[in-house]
């Protein structure tokens, strides 16, 4: 059943199979947004279909992410990936709406990590050391 189909069939409520088809994440992720309320549902309190999505919350929520790392290989790519998702140049998610993406690194200051942090809804961390000075930089 693909993302089209349940968005062309008139119905104002989905379980959570349903939601993560239409945002394109995995049911394990889908879980997690709405058992912290970052998607907005009610419970059932039923093991199966326990949580009921409102149509309007999917389809017209707007989300801001923080990529760490944005100016490495990884974080670069995929930062240029989410702004044509953002600016509509990239229709393979049609249902996501992109209001800002931060992106922050090593030039950055803490003071710009805790402001990103407040206003973001999801985090994508690719920062990594991959050539250290001294080996000592990857051991925590």
């Amino acid at each position: 059943m693909s993302s089209d189909i349940l968005l062309s069939e008139d119905k104002t409520e989905f379980c959570l199979d349903e939601a993560r088809r239409i945002l394109h994440i995995s049911k394990r992720k889908c879980a997690v947004l709405l058992r912290d309320g970052v998607l907005p549902c009610t419970s059932t309190g039923k093991k199966t279909r326990q949580y009921r999505i409102l149509r309007s919350d999917v389809e017209g929520a707007h989300m801001n992410i923080l990529v760490t790392g944005a100016s490495g290989s990884l974080g670069r790519n995929l930062v240029e990936n989410l702004k044509t998702i953002r600016d509509g140049k990239n229709r393979t998610r049609p249902n996501i709406q992109i209001e800002n993406i931060y992106e922050y690194d090593i030039n950055n200051t803490e003071q710009d990590l805790d402001r990103f942090c407040s206003d973001c809804d999801f985090v994508v961390h690719c920062a990594g050391v991959k050539r250290p000075k001294e080996n000592m930089a990857f051991i925590p």
